[in-house]
């Protein structure tokens, strides 16, 4: 039973959807003019450090339709304090992951990157950031979901 709940999670988490959280960031135009642009978060994968457990979210922002920032996007890190349990969980994650529930807190640590002009480098500097923790300490779990993940990260505001 419990094996089915975690392969139906899975399944949930590997929609290619955007998330509906979104965020806003500011960005200085051609004109040196700082506009405020609201962006959705798109891509998000949760890495857990095996070492100290501690469970890190970088996070690729974007989507937005509007003509003029079309192109925008920013790649944020968030630290994560499991909610649940941390336990052996061998045959889905390999290690141990956060589990009974999958519930995470998500606090906002800093921001990688942002562009005013092209999503498609900043994509390529998030999937790099992504390969560089999964060849270090990490085990990275969850990748690119849908809206689901609102039910198992909670966004703080603050700092």
């Amino acid at each position: 039973m419990m094996m089915k709940r975690l392969l139906i999670m899975i399944l949930i988490l590997s929609s290619t959807n955007s998330f509906s959280f979104s965020q806003e960031f500011e960005f200085k135009n051609v004109k040196d003019k700082t506009q405020k642009v609201n962006l959705k978060l798109m891509a998000g994968r949760i890495c857990h450090n095996l070492s100290n457990n501690k469970f890190t979210m970088y996070s690729y922002f974007g989507g937005n339709r509007n003509r003029a920032f079309y192109n925008s996007c920013a790649i944020v890190e968030y630290e994560l304090t499991c909610l649940g349990k941390i336990e052996n969980t061998e045959m889905v994650y390999g290690k141990k992951f956060c589990i009974k529930p999958i519930k995470f807190k998500a606090r906002q640590v800093q921001l990688l990157h942002k562009t005013f002009t092209d999503k498609y480098a900043c994509k390529k500097i998030f999937d790099n950031i992504v390969q560089e923790k999964k060849s270090s300490v990490f085990k990275c779990s969850f990748d690119r979901g849908s809206e689901r993940i609102d039910e198992i990260v909670d966004f703080e505001n603050d700092k």
